[in-house]
């Protein structure tokens, strides 16, 4: 029990602390002069950038799951958890103060980049 216990928290970690990692490079805290264009370039850049941290990462943070099934759930939790992460933060932030900003594309900016993390950590990470 205690096992499971332990195999649970460290998923949960891992999965948390990527989606976490990348909330500052997806800051829709700036106000915007003009609207938000959906650019699938910058979803791109999100993604390359999200891998190299990744491969930054390996180096400093072992993998904490070694359950081959919990590493392929990473690697779809993380990605959407960080996904409602941003678009909740966009929301808010477009509500607030910043009604230029979209929701819906920080969703999938945060979503490229930690998917780029988690997918370089999946491979690389011991």
């Amino acid at each position: 029990m205690v096992e499971l216990l332990v195999v649970v928290i460290q998923f949960l970690i891992e999965v948390v602390g990527q989606a976490l990692i990348s909330i500052p490079f997806d800051c829709g805290c700036r106000v915007r002069e003009k609207p938000e264009h959906h650019a699938v370039g910058i979803s791109f850049l999100f993604l390359v950038v999200g891998g190299m941290i990744g491969w930054v990462s390996t180096a400093f943070v072992p993998a904490l799951v070694r359950a081959p099934n919990l590493r392929i759930a990473t690697l779809i939790a993380s990605p959407l958890l960080a996904g409602v992460i941003g678009y909740s933060i966009a929301k808010w932030q477009s509500e607030s103060r910043n009604p230029l900003i979209v929701p819906k594309h920080h969703f999938w900016y945060t979503l490229s980049f930690t998917f780029g993390l988690a997918c370089v950590r999946f491979a690389y990470a011991k």
